[in-house]
């Protein structure tokens, strides 16, 4: 499933090329992924708005729409294996060719288009994918996740007022004493965004073993895991997020972040630091890389 770094890089490349634009129409083949309003009031309603914002929350995605001064909100989440691909009037032979070369680019389930004539594109091989037409100001609904019905979510780890002593009091919740700080990281309801990829790295770098309890962490290891998720977080969204599997960028590109991977998905393989092999363990029924030596 993308995550933080892989849901704002999209986010920050539509920033670039959707604003301002209006949608004419849309097309789908798989309607039931819309799942707020019906199929026929969403394609009704989308028509003729012009997209203002582009904007995330977690691992949400939200296009603000403006039409006749009415604000709607469409919002998008990926889930496992979707992807949202823009399409421009000139597209380059280096992006058709990775679009081409693509097999997920395959399962094609929406399409935008714009009135310049460019689209975005919404493939999904597994059609988990989901969107939401609210009739209400995107920052209304982020303010307010829960109230329409979309899942609450913890503070965001790279916002700037987000500092050391507020992550320490999210993650210190007495209904999450028992738990390990891996299992903590990847709960959206105390940190948004951080999924099993980045979990597994900040960790590394922190030097915390995953299956530390969060009772037994000392102010020193929050400071520690404070800064490793900071760094982590903040490099793989300059790569453009890590593809180690299907991941594509909003030009379907693969993300460049699975070169500075040190644990995730590196079973067998010797640690940088130590040379110790990289182990791997179920926590609650996800993988879980790490370095037996180096996090302790």
């Amino acid at each position: 499933m993308p995550e933080l770094p892989e849901v704002q890089t999209i986010v920050n490349q539509l920033k670039r090329k959707i604003i301002n634009k209006q949608i004419s129409k849309v097309w789908s083949d798989h309607r039931p992924m819309v799942k707020i309003p019906s199929w026929h009031k969403f394609n009704t309603n989308i028509k003729k708005t012009t997209i203002e914002s582009v904007q995330r929350r977690g691992k949400n995605i939200f296009l603000a729409l403006n039409k006749k001064q009415k604000n709607y909100c469409l919002w998008i989440h990926l889930k496992m294996t979707g992807h949202l691909i823009y399409v421009g009037n000139a597209i380059s032979k280096k992006q058709q060719k990775a679009l081409n070369k693509d097999p997920y680019n395959r399962y094609l389930h929406f399409i935008f288009y714009f009135t310049d004539q460019t689209k975005l594109l919404f493939s999904d091989l597994r059609k988990f994918g989901r969107l939401k037409l609210f009739f209400f100001p995107c920052q209304k609904i982020i303010q307010d996740l829960k109230a329409y019905n979309l899942d609450q979510l913890g503070p965001e780890p790279l916002n700037p007022d987000f500092d050391v002593t507020r992550f320490k009091q999210a993650l210190k919740q007495k209904s999450q004493s028992q738990k390990s700080i891996k299992e903590i990281l990847l709960d959206q309801k105390i940190i948004a965004g951080i999924g099993n990829i980045y979990a597994s790295e900040i960790l590394y770098l922190s030097g915390i073993n995953p299956g530390k309890k969060i009772t037994a962490l000392r102010s020193v290891d929050y400071e520690k895991i404070f800064q490793a998720m900071r760094k982590v977080l903040t490099k793989a969204i300059e790569c453009r997020g890590t593809s180690s599997s299907d991941f594509r960028d909003a030009f379907g590109y693969p993300g460049d972040y699975a070169k500075h991977l040190k644990v995730y998905s590196k079973v067998g393989q010797k640690c940088d630091k130590c040379g110790t092999i990289i182990k791997r363990i179920k926590q609650g029924n996800r993988s879980t890389f790490f370095c037996p030596k180096c996090q302790t």
